[in-house]
C-alpha cells in the first residue's frame, strides 16, 4: 500500500515526464509551493476517481475482492438474488456449486442476452450460468438461475475503493489514469494522449 502523498508524487513524476516546465506546471516540482499549487488540488481531486476507473476495467483477475454479504436463496425456483452494496462496481466472481462454471460479469439492461434471462426456457442455468442485474424499488440485485444448492459457494465482487487502499499492482495504471486527467485540465492535449496510452499499456501488462 502508499500513501495518498506517496501517489500524487507518483503522478507528479508521471505528468513531469509529459509536460513541459512552462507556466503553471513549473510548480510542480518547485520547492515551497505545495501549498499553492493547482496541480496537487487536481491530483487529490482526480485520484479516487481513476482509482474506480482502474477497478472497473482491469482485468479481473488482479483485482480486490469483497464477499456479498446478502444473498437469498430460492432453492424452489432454482435462483438465488444476491443483494448489490451501495459501493458496488462490477462482479468479481460467482460460483454456485450446482454450476458447471463461474461468471465472471453481470449481464446488464441493452446487453442481447438481457430479456432471455427472464424467459424460464431460454435463461442460463447450469451449463450457462448467468448473474443478470435488475432494480426492484430501487434496490439493485444481481438474479441468478440454475442454483439448487445454498453451500459450497462462491461470490464476490468489486467495490469503490480509495486511492490508498489500492493493491500496489494497480498503482501503475491508476497514476497514469490520474494524469491523464489532470493534463486534461490544463489542456495540455497531446501530452494526455500519451498518458492515456500508458494507462491502457499498463493495464495490457496485468
Amino acid at each position: 500500500m502508499a500513501t495518498r502523498t506517496e501517489l500524487s508524487d507518483i503522478v507528479k513524476s508521471k505528468i513531469d515526464e509529459l509536460a513541459p516546465f512552462d507556466g503553471g506546471l513549473t510548480l510542480i516540482t518547485a520547492p515551497g509551493n505545495t501549498g499553492n499549487n493547482p496541480i496537487e488540488t487536481y491530483i487529490d481531486q482526480f485520484l479516487n476517481e481513476s482509482a474506480k476507473e482502474t477497478l472497473l476495467e482491469a482485468p479481473s483477475h488482479v483485482l480486490p475482492l469483497s464477499a456479498f454479504s446478502t444473498i437469498a436463496f430460492d432453492l424452489t425456483n432454482k435462483k438465488a438474488t444476491i443483494i448489490l452494496p451501495d459501493t458496488y462496481l462490477r462482479v468479481g466472481i460467482i460460483q454456485f456449486s450446482s454450476w458447471d462454471r463461474p461468471v465472471f460479469k453481470a449481464i446488464y439492461p441493452g446487453d442481447p442476452e438481457y430479456s432471455r434471462q427472464f424467459n424460464r426456457w431460454l435463461r442460463g442455468g447450469k451449463s450457462r450460468p448467468t448473474a443478470v442485474w435488475i432494480t426492484e424499488s430501487g434496490v439493485a440485485k444481481l438474479i441468478c438461475y440454475g442454483v439448487t444448492s445454498n453451500t459450497g459457494y462462491q461470490a464476490y465482487c468489486v467495490i469503490e475503493t480509495d486511492a490508498e487502499d489500492m493493491p500496489d499492482k494497480l498503482h501503475e495504471p491508476m497514476t497514469w489514469h490520474c494524469a491523464f486527467q489532470v493534463l486534461q485540465v490544463f489542456e495540455k492535449e497531446k501530452q494526455s494522449e500519451i498518458a492515456y496510452t500508458r494507462y491502457l499499456k499498463a493495464l495490457s501488462l496485468l
